[in-house]
């Protein structure tokens, strides 16, 4: 899992948490999923880690 930057609207307004409604509004993730239970490893990787261990292998393919 990932997080995507496109809040753009192409898929409207709806496909977003409420509390989710400008690209400044990512900064609050971390806090919603503490708030959730998630572990901070997790945390990072839903934020940034997965990105980054996915585009470490397709640049080395």
């Amino acid at each position: 899992i990932g997080i995507g930057s496109d809040l753009d609207g192409a898929f409207g307004k709806e496909q977003s948490p409420y509390d989710l409604e400008t690209i400044a509004d990512l900064q609050k993730i971390p806090k919603m999923l503490s708030n959730r239970g998630y572990r901070d490893q997790d945390i990072e990787n839903v934020m940034h880690g997965n990105w980054l261990r996915f585009l470490r292998n397709a640049w080395q393919q």
